[in-house]
């Protein structure tokens, strides 16, 4: 089946050789939780379908992407692993019928502030005009303006809970800033905010 998506082959391939599900649109459609950590050294994709939890890891490997699934891999040659990952994620989001209750974006609190900058900017590059349908967003973060540039994707009319998780070590000085996430809409539309 010909698709504008390289992760519906990625996702598609993957499931195909670890369970040889056969209604993949079917599966995915009805996600209550996706969960992603972002570290340097790999992306882990999580996500519950149903009664079934599944967990896609996604390491770089010389010039290309080596996928885990389970004790299964596969190695898909000349591909970022997070561009892989990312566009794995924009599919996920891209055939949900219903929002999707639950979405964590982590990322390594030893990676420094440049990777997880250019890590969002690989993400919203794939993201491209996705719009994230969830009802409760959560991130961890270090500064306001990763959080914005994510947040631009989230359909306004699903949102019910943000929780933003403070990346910064207690004993450092710098703080904190969200006046600018303050003013933006989601802000105003959540019924629930959490900062921790």
């Amino acid at each position: 089946m010909p698709s504008q998506f390289h992760a519906l082959n990625s996702i598609n391939q993957v499931l195909d050789s670890f369970w040889g599900f056969e209604n993949h649109q079917s599966i995915y459609s009805e996600i209550s939780m996706v969960y992603i950590e972002v570290t340097s050294r790999e992306v882990c994709l999580k996500f519950v379908c149903g009664n079934v939890n599944l967990s896609i890891s996604y390491f770089p490997k010389g010039t290309g992407t080596l996928i885990k699934c389970f004790s299964d891999e596969k190695t898909l040659e000349n591909q970022d692993f997070l561009t892989i990952a990312f566009q794995d994620l924009k599919f996920i989001f891209a055939i949900q019928k219903q929002p999707i209750p639950n979405f964590d974006l982590r990322f390594d609190e030893t990676d420094l502030s440049d990777f997880v900058e250019n890590s969002l900017d690989i993400l919203i590059k794939n993201l491209e005009s996705t719009i994230l349908k969830v009802k409760h967003f959560l991130m961890d973060l270090d500064n306001q303006s990763d959080a914005l540039k994510i947040l631009l994707f989230i359909d306004m009319n699903f949102i019910e809970k943000v929780t933003l998780i403070n990346r910064i070590k207690s004993d450092d000085k710098k703080v904190l800033k969200i006046d600018e996430i303050e003013k933006s809409e989601l802000w105003r539309r959540a019924k629930n905010v959490d900062m921790i």
